[in-house]
């Protein structure tokens, strides 16, 4: 279910955002139909994997830090008490 609300948000944030200026001209006029467009050129898909690789990969961790926070107590610790 988290994996599901994650994707969304990540999908309707892209979908949302206002054009880039990674290249000089005014973008603002764009329609729907010519952003996917612009977005469909190499470098922004290569820009937008390299987003989804560190956006899934930095979930992969919190997602380990998470599961590591759930685990039964350090043995140091009781043998402390």
């Amino acid at each position: 279910m988290m994996l599901k609300i994650w994707a969304a948000a990540v999908a309707v944030t892209g979908f949302l955002a206002t054009p880039g200026h990674a290249h000089p001209g005014n973008h603002a006029h764009m329609g729907l139909l010519e952003t996917i467009q612009h977005y469909a050129e190499p470098d922004h898909l290569a820009f937008l994997g390299l987003t989804v690789v560190v956006a899934w990969v930095a979930f992969r961790i919190g997602r380990r830090a998470e599961a590591r926070g759930n685990r039964a107590p350090d043995k140091r610790k009781q043998d402390r008490s």
